[in-house]
């Protein structure tokens, strides 16, 4: 998928959200602390906005990143979250790094391994990890 394509559907969800609110460009850019017509840029697709401006966007909206992502995923406007898949073997840098979705609202399902044979056990549902479903294959 294009970068254009991908801040499209950003876009459409954005607006989705605000218009499902009942609440304007200018008040949806007061909310996020941003200009009125960067919002309209955002939401025709025109602007690349950063992480920091969608972080704004979702807490304006009172939504997660994450379900403002899966609203944009192909334009489906789903509010399915996809898992992530976390490999570390410092503990410490797993609860910083959960802290920090937790921050930004990053509601997704987290799985924590400690190593790259791990998260291919994960991945492939083998190992410790056969009763997995809906996994994918290896090719």
């Amino acid at each position: 998928m294009a970068i254009a394509d991908i801040k499209a559907l950003l876009g459409a969800a954005i607006k989705a959200e605000r218009t499902a609110l009942g609440i304007s460009q200018e008040e949806l850019a007061y909310r996020a602390n941003l200009h009125r017509t960067y919002i309209s840029d955002v939401e025709r697709g025109a602007r690349n906005p950063s992480i920091a401006s969608i972080e704004k966007l979702a807490g304006a909206l009172d939504i997660s990143v994450s379900s403002l992502f899966a609203q944009a995923d192909d334009g489906r406007q789903s509010k399915q979250l996809v898992d992530i898949l976390l490999v570390e073997d410092n503990r410490q840098d797993v609860d910083l790094t959960l802290r920090g979705f937790e921050q930004v609202k990053i509601t997704n399902p987290v799985h924590v391994v400690r190593d790259g044979l791990e998260a291919l056990d994960f991945v492939f549902a083998t190992g410790s990890y056969s009763h997995r479903r809906n996994v994918r294959s290896p090719q």
